[in-house]
């Protein structure tokens, strides 16, 4: 028997609130706690929501709960068309 491991990639996407007065992407992708900003996104595998708590500049310094679109997806790549980058999740 044959037993292959496949890491997967945890990703969340969530809108980026400085768009677009401070930013010209629209959307937060978080890559195993990595986060990349993009234009677009192409999702192709199975989706879930999610609430996270981050601890982000506040205040008080208190952990805020963020909302995700997520997904755990095996490859994800990044195109360049026309100045605007797209992320494809699969």
């Amino acid at each position: 028997m044959n037993i292959s491991i496949i890491n997967k990639m945890d990703i969340k996407i969530r809108f980026n609130t400085l768009y677009p007065v401070e930013s010209i992407y629209r959307w937060r992708l978080i890559v195993d706690g990595v986060e990349h900003l993009v234009h677009d996104i192409e999702i192709n595998c199975k989706t879930y929501t999610t609430e996270d708590e981050e601890k982000l500049p506040n205040p008080f310094n208190l952990p805020t709960k963020e909302c995700h679109i997520s997904c755990k997806a095996k490859n994800l790549s990044f195109v360049n068309k026309k100045n605007l980058k797209k992320a494809i999740i699969s």
